[in-house]
């Protein structure tokens, strides 16, 4: 493995166990009128006395509560509010699914399906085609070069893409 594949595998792995506290709550969800007013009236907290303790208007505090729900509220406005509430904010990016390993490998995934239905693309102009179990070999192999090389330009490839635009496999532009 190159010195910068070991260093960004190094990374990877620090970043996952730094992770693995959180991801029990990857389907926690926050309260529809938003944490900052259910831990309110869960205290038995006025809308004013929160206020006060914050040093804002009542109003203020209203619109903040609004920006959490809309999700527009700044991290900064919600420590303040978690201050004044005796609370800790709490706050991470989780995968939405599996692991960073697993969004590491997918992305390789796509570049590989990307680059292979490229060279397939141009056989078929030549009039010269590959199975689909080949192609499918030919996509693990590259995946597993890439995971072992981690190019600087993994995540160049396919950039205008989300995982959530892809196309199926095989359905390559």
């Amino acid at each position: 493995m190159p010195v910068r594949a070991d260093t960004q595998w190094l990374r990877l792995r620090q970043a996952i166990a730094l992770l693995e506290p959180w991801q029990t709550l990857r389907s926690a969800r926050a309260p529809s009128q938003g944490w900052v007013s259910t831990i309110r009236r869960g205290l038995g907290m006025s809308s004013a006395q929160l206020a006060v303790r914050m040093q804002f208007s009542r109003q203020s505090l209203e619109a903040l509560e609004a920006r959490e729900v809309a999700g527009t509220a700044t991290i900064e406005a919600l420590r303040r509010a978690a201050d004044a509430l005796d609370c800790d904010l709490v706050y991470a990016l989780v995968p939405r699914q599996g692991s960073l390993d697993d969004v590491v490998t997918a992305q390789a995934r796509r570049v590989a399906t990307r680059l292979v239905g490229r060279a397939g693309h141009t056989m078929a102009l030549e009039q010269q085609t590959v199975a689909g179990s080949e192609t499918e070999q030919q996509i693990a192999v590259l995946t597993r070069r890439l995971l072992a090389e981690w190019p600087r330009g993994l995540w160049d490839e396919i950039a205008h893409l989300s995982p959530r635009d892809e196309r199926p496999a095989g359905d390559v532009a």
